[in-house]
C-alpha cells in the first residue's frame, strides 16, 4: 500500500500550478450573494474559525472525522452529521457569548456529488439562489478521488486533509473541489463567484 501523503499548510496567496482541465468534468458552482450585519463581528468569527481549521483544533469533532466512528463498529462510517463549534466572543461586544460555528458533513454519493463538508458562522445573511443557506466554507471531495491510493488513505486517517480545504475555502470565499489530476495525485479547485473555475494547487501522490 501506498506511503500517507503529508498536507502542506497551504499559503494562501501562492499562485497555482498550470493545470490541464481538459476532460474534466465542470462541477456545479455556487453564486450568491452575502449582506452582513456586523462586518467587523464576521471578520473576527472568520479569523478564528481559520485559525482552528488550520491548526486541527476543533473541539467537537466527531469520532473518526472527516468522517465519523459508530460504537462498536469496525471502521468508520459514511453517515451525514452536523456539530457546532463554540468561539469566543469580544469581551466588549454586547451578546458576545454562546457564538458558533456549525460544521456539516453530506454524503451526496447518491446524487454524484461525493461527499461534502461545511462551514457556517452567524452574523451574515447568506443566500443561494432560491433562499437556500450558503455555507461560508464549503468543500467537496469527487467519488473519483478513491482511485488515488494515497490520498484516499489519508483522507480518511488525517483530519487536517478536510480541516485545511476548509481554511482555504473560507479564505478565499469560494468552493474548493477537490478531484483527480491529469496526471496523477489530486487537484484543489476554486470555483469564483462568477462561476469560472481554475486549480488552486495540485498535490501528487
Amino acid at each position: 500500500m501506498a506511503g500517507m501523503v503529508s498536507i502542506p499548510n497551504v499559503n494562501y496567496r501562492q499562485v497555482v500550478h498550470p493545470y490541464n482541465s481538459h476532460g474534466q468534468e465542470k462541477r456545479r458552482s455556487l453564486r450568491y450573494a452575502e449582506t452582513v450585519h456586523d462586518p467587523e463581528r464576521l471578520l473576527e468569527q472568520k479569523a478564528q474559525l481559520r485559525l482552528r481549521l488550520n491548526s486541527g483544533k476543533l473541539s467537537n469533532m466527531p469520532s473518526g472525522f472527516p468522517f465519523s466512528a459508530r460504537h462498536g463498529y469496525s471502521g468508520v462510517t459514511y453517515d451525514s452529521y452536523e456539530f457546532r463549534e463554540e468561539l469566543t466572543g469580544a469581551a466588549h461586544r454586547a451578546n458576545s457569548r454562546h457564538q458558533f460555528a456549525n460544521i456539516t458533513f453530506e454524503n451526496a454519493t447518491s446524487s454524484r456529488d461525493g461527499f461534502i463538508w461545511q462551514a457556517h458562522l452567524p452574523g451574515a445573511e447568506s443566500y443561494l439562489r432560491g433562499g437556500h443557506s450558503k455555507p461560508t466554507a464549503h468543500v467537496q471531495v469527487d467519488l473519483a478521488v478513491s482511485r488515488q491510493e494515497s490520498f484516499w488513505l489519508s483522507l480518511h486517517k488525517d483530519p487536517l486533509v478536510i480541516l485545511r480545504a476548509l481554511g482555504i475555502s473560507l479564505e478565499l470565499g469560494c468552493p474548493i473541489t477537490i478531484q483527480p489530476a491529469s496526471n496523477a495525485g489530486v487537484v484543489y479547485m476554486v470555483t469564483h463567484k462568477d462561476g469560472r473555475q481554475e486549480p488552486y494547487f495540485i498535490l501528487r501522490t
